[in-house]
């Protein structure tokens, strides 16, 4: 299993909080290049809105189309971190 996590600075009150406060967007792989899953949310910069998701097929195509709907939801420019488990 690999988890991408991309973190965001957003506004609580008056009060910058990041992805230390779980304030991202994340996916998570998991099996093989033929048979992977993905799991996940997208939240929206500056909107209090989280769409979770999940998906099969191949590590490719999940990959892939996770990345067209990142850059086409949140429009984000920061570099993913991941983490194994």
């Amino acid at each position: 299993m690999i988890k991408f996590t991309f973190g965001r600075p957003a506004k609580m009150h008056g009060v910058t909080v990041d992805s230390t406060m779980g304030v991202n967007t994340w996916a998570a792989f998991a099996g093989n290049d033929e048979n992977a899953v993905v799991d996940g949310d997208f939240r929206s910069h500056g909107k209090r809105i989280a769409k979770g998701y999940w998906g099969r097929g191949s590590a490719q195509n999940l990959a892939q189309s996770i990345q067209k709907a990142l850059l086409a939801t949140v429009g984000t420019t920061a570099k993913p971190r991941a983490s194994v488990r």
